[in-house]
């Protein structure tokens, strides 16, 4: 009789081996018959390390997520402190000579700017609030916008209005507006 606590063991070493030979492109049953288990084992053997490496992978990803986070939200804090000096200490130059009036230098200040905005574009990026949002129109009971007919109408009324004359279209929708 097998130890209880070592089976956990030979399981996980048992599906590293699943694992190597189904990479070499052993088939279920090669494994299953050199393992000396059923196919069955075999195929949840595969499932289970597919999961973990699911796992592992996702949770890598959001630790690898958190830490560009926490450089790009310390990149912005030291933008956002170099603009605010900007703000509060004006630039003097020397023009032939004389002392201008303290003035803020767009010229420095667009490039920083530029870096915060690119740097917050990367931020939504990382939050997934970048995604397109889908709108789509639609035409009479929820159907698709009928665009020729759309267009008829159009070329209609404009005749209608260029010979003075109401259009077949003007006509019909006059009737159908005052039918009960």
């Amino acid at each position: 009789m097998s130890h209880p606590a070592s089976e956990p063991a030979k399981i996980a070493e048992r599906r590293k081996q699943v694992w190597k030979l189904r990479v070499k492109a052993w088939s279920i049953r090669d494994i299953a018959e050199k393992l000396e288990v059923s196919p069955a084992t075999i195929h949840s053997d595969l499932e289970a390390v597919r999961v973990e490496v699911a796992d592992e992978t996702k949770t890598a990803a959001l630790r690898h997520r958190e830490v560009e986070l926490a450089r790009l939200d310390e990149w912005i804090r030291i933008g956002t402190e170099r603009l605010e000096a900007f703000r509060v200490e004006p630039v003097t130059e020397t023009v032939e000579g004389e002392v201008t009036e303290p003035h803020h230098s767009d010229d420095a200040i667009a490039p920083l700017l530029n870096s915060l905005k690119g740097l917050s574009e990367r931020r939504a990026k990382l939050l997934g609030l970048d995604a397109a949002i889908k709108s789509e129109l639609s035409g009479p009971e929820g159907g698709p916008v009928q665009v020729e007919d759309a267009r008829a109408r159009l070329i209609a009324k404009l005749s209608g209005l260029a010979t003075g004359e109401p259009s077949e279209v003007e006509t019909t929708e006059t009737t159908e507006s005052t039918e009960p």
